[in-house]
């Protein structure tokens, strides 16, 4: 058995922008995010404002921000990042928010993570090993 490794996103917190707002699904964490190109995987983020019902369609919405894979709804948690060890992992982690946002665990493990700065309307993008197996929340 290969080792594997899983990122997810439990949600991100931050000012919240000023378009309107889609709503926010949620992730059974089945379809991994990405595309898989040989030995690495590019995934495109965007973390944005949505809709939340945590306690159900019946309830009022509330506008949360989250993150998203490119081209599809902003969801919760957020998109899996799931790959084999040893793969490389090229993050495109573009802010929708109306707010600079700092992103945690996207980084090589074990050691230590520095958090990423992606300023209001902007993009980062960063490559990553993955090293060890296991699963990390970003």
């Amino acid at each position: 058995m290969v080792p594997m490794l899983f990122l997810s996103a439990l949600g991100v917190a931050a000012a919240l922008s000023s378009r309107p707002a889609a709503p926010i699904h949620i992730n059974d964490n089945v379809r991994p995010a990405g595309h898989l190109d040989g030995s690495v995987l590019t995934v495109h983020l965007v973390a944005a404002v949505g809709q939340w019902q945590p306690a159900g369609p019946e309830t009022a919405p509330l506008d949360d921000a989250a993150f998203g894979e490119e081209g599809s709804p902003l969801s919760v948690p957020g998109p899996l990042i799931r790959a084999r060890q040893g793969t490389t992992v090229a993050v495109s982690v573009h802010n929708s928010l109306g707010a600079d946002l700092r992103v945690f665990g996207l980084c090589a493990k074990p050691g230590p993570c520095e958090p990423i700065a992606v300023a209001a309307g902007t993009s980062r993008e960063l490559r990553l090993a993955l090293n060890a197996p296991g699963t990390f929340y970003y």
